[in-house]
């Protein structure tokens, strides 16, 4: 048990002693996070640079620097030489400490504004950026600094599934969100809807669905162009969602999950401090 965790469970339980604990807590913090940025350096190390055609992640970088220190250890060690192309997008609202880790692991920046411009025009500058300065036939992956890598991304599976002109991307999100052992419900279901028909299929040892779907912020391994048609002059994410289920694109749904959310999973507030 840590320092800090004793303190909290002390019998003296008076703000003097609780706001003792939580600067004890953020700084025992502070340091695991630089132990490990340095575990993990060696794994971005040598990794080979995209070619064309390649899939390139998207690092969405926003106010927790936490989060994104373990999205971005978790992805960079369970992919390492997979041949990525890795880029990561700011705004106004981005927490400092985040592009310095990003570049540490890596990730080149493809765009920085200093305004907040929400996730939305955010998606459509990178997106727009990326398929027309770097590589217009590549496929794409979308990474908000909330979403874990569990697994290595099947890129040879995804690639074989999105061969066809009518497939548009690969849900990478299984029928759960987030963790069950975590003691966190899915906060809304994300299907199948019950209107949907869905074939089920086995391949490289992955159980999926191939059927329709509506495309949103969740990760999906998407070919660039089509990801570019539905986020181009976008306001919201709804507007994106409504064009997808208009595209007569299909999607291939793994049900084991590559990412796990870790949005709702740990706060500093919830021990009385500041994120």
């Amino acid at each position: 048990m840590q320092t800090w965790q004793k303190n909290l469970l002390a019998s003296d339980h008076g703000p003097r002693a609780r706001a003792r604990a939580i600067r004890e807590r953020l700084a025992w913090q502070k340091g695991l996070e630089e132990k490990r940025l340095a575990a993990v350096r060696v794994y971005a190390r040598h990794q080979p640079g995209p070619h064309a055609g390649a899939c390139h992640v998207i690092f969405l970088a926003w106010k927790r620097c936490d989060y994104a220190l373990r999205t971005l250890e978790a992805f960079t060690k369970l992919n390492q030489g997979c041949g990525f192309g890795l880029w990561y997008g700011t705004d106004g609202g981005c927490d400092p400490r985040v592009p310095p880790l990003a570049e540490a692991l890596g990730f080149v920046p493809l765009l920085r504004s200093e305004d907040q411009r929400g996730i939305a025009k955010m998606v459509d500058g990178l997106v727009g950026r990326l398929a027309t300065q770097v590589d217009p036939s590549g496929l794409c992956l979308l990474l908000e600094e909330d979403w874990e890598c569990c697994r290595p991304v099947p890129m040879e599976t995804c690639r074989k599934l999105l061969a066809p002109a009518d497939m548009g991307w690969v849900r990478l999100v299984g029928r759960a969100r987030q963790r069950r052992e975590d003691g966190f419900a899915d906060p809304f279901p994300i299907g199948p809807w019950p209107n949907e028909r869905w074939e089920r299929r086995i391949l490289d040892g992955e159980p999926l669905l191939v059927g329709p779907s509506r495309w949103a912020h969740l990760p999906h391994i998407i070919k660039l162009q089509a990801l570019l048609r539905l986020t181009k002059g976008s306001r919201n994410e709804r507007t994106s969602i409504t064009r997808s289920a208009a595209s007569g694109l299909r999607c291939a749904w793994l049900l084991n999950n590559v990412f796990w959310h870790i949005g709702a999973v740990r706060s500093v507030r919830s021990l009385g401090g500041r994120e």
